[in-house]
């Protein structure tokens, strides 16, 4: 139903029709993710996360939904796998566009035999809009730490509570998260989080500035004049209500 109905009461259209753009985002978080790679191996003197000289690296994208980044992803080279709770979208990933996706839960115990045969070996994990839905964060980061390869990325994007709407009205910001999103993170607060479970945040990309949140007397229009010069605000104080986190993996948890 959320990929349909309440996608296009949201967006104006489905999630399907919404495709091309959905893939086309994936361009520059697949810059970002090979960027941490680099800089990875770079210090480590080892080709870390960018995968070997004959073979793409090993990408698992969590709650893949119909597979747009997973698409991309691939025609870039990546060996690319998908996980999601929605049957018809799996059907769709492994039909439609013929890649490697499993049914099940994240968070989910024996989860793993959903998604590779070893239980672990991937270069790059990715999360986009879906760590917020995890009731137990602390068992899903360490399930990540145990799939990822050293040297091996996470990159996730994630609402934020230190954006423009979290501040204008904390309460009312609460109140309008949906009703399964479980965590609320901060860009400032992530590193540390991170850090707890062997990995080191390369960088913080904030997104989703929305120039017509900031307070003014009457509602603004979004493609307005004073609008855009929010929105230019927003960006230069890094006030987005989104942000997408990119780290590596430095050690194995104990």
């Amino acid at each position: 139903e959320y990929f349909f109905s309440q996608y296009r009461a949201q967006y104006g259209r489905t999630y399907l029709e919404d495709f091309p753009f959905i893939k086309a985002m994936a361009g520059p978080r697949l810059r970002r993710i090979r960027a941490a790679a680099r800089q990875q191996a770079a210090e480590n003197d080892r080709f870390g996360a960018a995968g070997s000289a004959d073979a793409g690296p090993r990408l698992l994208d969590v709650g893949c939904a119909y597979g747009p980044f997973l698409q991309a992803a691939m025609e870039q080279g990546c060996r690319v796998q998908g996980l999601d709770i929605s049957a018809e979208a799996v059907r769709y990933v492994r039909e439609q566009l013929g890649i490697p996706c499993g049914l099940g839960d994240f968070s989910a115990a024996g989860v793993e035999r959903e998604i590779t045969e070893t239980g672990s070996g991937f270069d790059v994990i990715t999360l986009w809009y879906v760590i917020e839905h995890f009731r137990d964060t602390a068992a899903v980061l360490g399930r990540i730490n145990r799939l990822l390869k050293p040297g091996g990325v996470l990159a996730f994007s994630t609402p934020s509570a230190s954006g423009i709407s979290a501040r204008r009205n904390r309460i009312r910001f609460m109140e309008n998260s949906p009703d399964d999103h479980c965590t609320v993170w901060t860009p400032g607060s992530t590193g540390a989080i991170l850090k707890r479970f062997g990995f080191r945040l390369r960088r913080i990309v904030v997104t989703g500035h929305h120039g017509e949140r900031f307070p003014w007397p009457v509602p603004l229009d979004p493609g307005g004049v004073v609008a855009s010069g929010f929105t230019a605000v927003s960006r230069l104080l890094r006030l987005g209500d989104t942000f997408e986190a990119y780290a590596v993996k430095e050690r194995d948890l104990q």
